[in-house]
């Protein structure tokens, strides 16, 4: 941002980077274990597992935002108010979904990523986490090539 000086970016994991203009970033936590009390989507964070439902686990905060942990997604035992390490993603209807499975980057990261796949939908990036990540065509400033990195 213009008068703020230069961006500071911090190395998460070999690769992987972030921003740390941001201070609640420099905790040392590889999670977002300091937004307690608000689901976010896109990052990784704890939760409280709240109630076992037919399709997953319950999974909640502190201001009542709920997540859903899909049955077949982690083959352990839980109990009820087990505190869970979770990504968060907004499925296609809306809701919040959680997984035990970590991506290679979160919001507020960058990393390289490799373009597995192109369609009339965009480019397909392997993020190490199901649904691949899509740039669409329309936000792409030049076509992206299938098996090159892009940051």
């Amino acid at each position: 941002m213009i008068g703020q000086g230069p961006r500071i970016v911090e190395e998460v994991d070999h690769g992987t980077f972030r921003s740390a203009a941001n201070s609640s970033w420099n905790t040392g936590e590889p999670h977002c274990s300091y937004l307690s009390g608000m689901i976010r989507n896109g990052v990784v964070q704890d939760l409280v597992l709240l109630r076992q439902t037919p399709d997953g686990w319950v999974l909640g905060d502190d201001d009542e935002d709920v997540a859903l942990l899909p049955n077949g997604t982690d083959p352990k035992q839980y109990t009820e108010g087990d505190t869970l390490t979770v990504f968060v993603h907004r499925a296609a209807d809306g809701r919040n979904m959680a997984s035990t499975g970590i991506p290679k980057v979160q919001v507020g990261e960058f990393t390289t990523l490799q373009v597995i796949a192109l369609d009339q939908y965009g480019a397909h990036l392997e993020w190490g986490y199901k649904p691949d990540l899509i740039v669409p065509k329309a936000e792409q400033k030049k076509d992206m090539e299938e098996g090159r990195w892009y940051v």
